[in-house]
């Protein structure tokens, strides 16, 4: 998408283009811990997203491939059997 080559960009002009898609995951995870402890601030769920993207395209994805993939896992997901909620609301498919 234009969003993720406008980003991709700025990410390599900024951090450099020799990085690989973990710096990203890494950096995603402490803006997750953001949200959770602010879930109305939309601001933390586009840091989110621009270094998921950021992490896709290191990857050698698009956006694209990584909606693509999640329509699949969708219907992958409605076909399982899920469990209880945990303390944290969190539930999981049974294995």
């Amino acid at each position: 998408t234009e969003l993720q080559k406008e980003q991709g960009i700025w990410s390599d002009e900024t951090f450099g283009n020799k990085r690989n898609p973990t710096a990203p995951l890494h950096h995603l995870f402490k803006e997750i811990m953001e949200a959770i402890a602010e879930p109305r601030d939309l601001e933390e769920y586009a840091d989110c997203q621009l270094l998921l993207m950021d992490a896709a395209r290191l990857a050698g994805f698009n956006m694209d491939d990584v909606y693509c993939e999640s329509v699949k896992k969708l219907q992958k997901n409605k076909l399982r059997e899920w469990g209880k909620p945990d303390e944290n609301g969190v539930v999981e498919h049974i294995r």
